[in-house]
């Protein structure tokens, strides 16, 4: 999500840049016809006041006030994405609709607002697009009926007629027709992005339990080192292994073995954070990369998963099931496989000392 509104604002920041063009443009048209109409005695020099307020400065002031206006709202963090594109749109619509009343040359017009039109599909927007043509239609009858085109008998004003609103459905049709493409296109994309993930979280997985599985313990441990070291955020890593688990097998059978892994594996998902990696390394083994955490927290977490478990009313067995733990926090010199040894090793001296405890090195 971040990427797409990334995405937005570049290209709203370039449309911005382009309304910028396209107005001064305009205004530089309007200054040169000035002085044409007025210095070259294409039109009376009596005249030259009016047409210098209403051909010049207001389609000027009007274009500006509605730039900036834009650009306001578009660099504030006070409004979402959605209302930007919208504010957007309006001001490259007033730019059209100030063109199309001023200067009344229905291939002027035609061509004016088939600009906003086609910039609503950039922005994927239905309704965005659907309410810039409905104003657009409602100009153009309005300049249509003031300039008394609809007189049919005026075979060239018929034939602009056409022409202009034509051209402006056909530009409303292939906008909603660009739409349609593009989210039925993301669509699909979202849809397969959704698989593709779903896929790739199920082979970092223990389908037993959903914790991550053995290669992705390593991976998540390579990461830990690369942001010890780059950002020297520090980590534990605590591995596990439930006492007497064969016995547990042996005597209450594979599935009641299945439960135990279950539950250690809910209680495990209770205790840690978020950001923190918990995986079944393999048959009654476990292990955790606490992320951001020193090994007193982790210790912490893991007396209090210990204390759960071993509490825990297991209803085929008539004692309580524990686990042994070991626990290391990196020091910034030891490799990656020599700390997870380490973390064995302080798991194994567990068991040796009595089983059901936590040792720490």
């Amino acid at each position: 999500m971040k990427d797409i509104d990334n995405l937005r604002d570049r290209y709203r920041r370039r449309l911005l840049n382009l309304h910028a063009v396209t107005i001064t443009f305009v205004a530089v048209l309007e200054i040169v016809a000035y002085f044409i109409f007025c210095y070259l005695g294409v039109e009376k020099l009596s005249a030259s006041s009016s047409y210098l307020w209403r051909f010049v400065a207001l389609p000027i002031f009007l274009n500006l006030c509605a730039h900036l206006f834009a650009r306001r709202i578009d660099s504030s963090l006070a409004y979402n994405h959605d209302l930007k594109n919208n504010v957007i749109i309006y001001a490259v619509l007033l730019t059209a609709i100030v063109i199309a009343v001023f200067h009344r040359y229905y291939i002027v017009t035609a061509t004016a607002f088939t600009f906003p039109i086609v910039l609503c599909a950039m922005f994927n927007s239905k309704d965005l697009l659907k309410k810039v043509f409905a104003i657009s239609l409602v100009v153009l009858i309005i300049i249509t009926i003031m300039d008394g085109a609809f007189k049919l008998r005026q075979l060239t004003l018929s034939i602009n007629l056409l022409v202009v609103y034509g051209v402006n459905i056909i530009s409303y049709l292939s906008s909603l027709l660009a739409i349609n493409f593009s989210q039925s296109n993301f669509k699909l994309i979202a849809e397969q992005a959704e698989e593709n993930e779903q896929l790739q979280d199920k082979l970092q997985r223990d389908p037993m339990t959903g914790l991550l599985n053995h290669e992705t313990f390593y991976e998540e441990l390579g990461e830990a080192f690369d942001d010890y070291h780059n950002n020297s955020i520090e980590f534990t890593v605590a591995v596990l292994d439930i006492d007497d688990f064969k016995n547990i097998n042996d005597t209450y059978g594979h599935e009641a073995g299945d439960i135990v892994l279950k539950t250690l594996a809910r209680i495990l998902k209770k205790h840690c954070d978020f950001n923190d990696k918990v995986c079944r390394y393999g048959g009654e083994e476990f292990a955790v990369v606490f992320d951001g955490n020193t090994e007193e927290e982790a210790v912490a977490v893991m007396e209090a998963v210990l204390g759960q478990f071993s509490s825990w009313n297991f209803k085929f067995a008539d004692v309580s099931i524990t686990f042994s733990c070991g626990i290391v926090q990196y020091d910034g010199i030891t490799q990656r496989d020599e700390l997870f040894s380490r973390a064995d090793k302080l798991l194994y001296e567990a068991k040796q000392s009595g089983k059901n405890k936590i040792c720490v090195g």
